[in-house]
């Protein structure tokens, strides 16, 4: 079912968009918060992974597991946002 969605979404369905982002948001915010970000970095480090992710979906048609990526992705931001303070 996440495959669905992250497949719609890719083909153009911008509905899926929003399906990926309540399907993801809480175990992104969670695994943030497990590595030591307040709620407010982490919050605004999802922003930022699924503002690029909406932008730039034309180049991510290789990823498999949206999953992995997703929590890939707000790692290296998190840490991004850490390393710019």
């Amino acid at each position: 079912m996440k495959r669905d969605a992250w497949q719609k979404f890719l083909n153009g369905d911008e509905a899926s968009f929003g399906e990926l982002y309540r399907r993801y948001f809480n175990e992104l915010f969670a695994y943030g918060l497990k590595i030591g970000f307040n709620e407010e970095v982490c919050k605004d480090a999802i922003q930022d992974v699924f503002y690029k992710l909406f932008t730039s979906k034309s180049q991510l048609t290789h990823i498999q597991n949206i999953e992995f990526y997703l929590l890939q992705s707000v790692r290296n931001r998190l840490y991004d946002i850490h390393n710019a303070e």
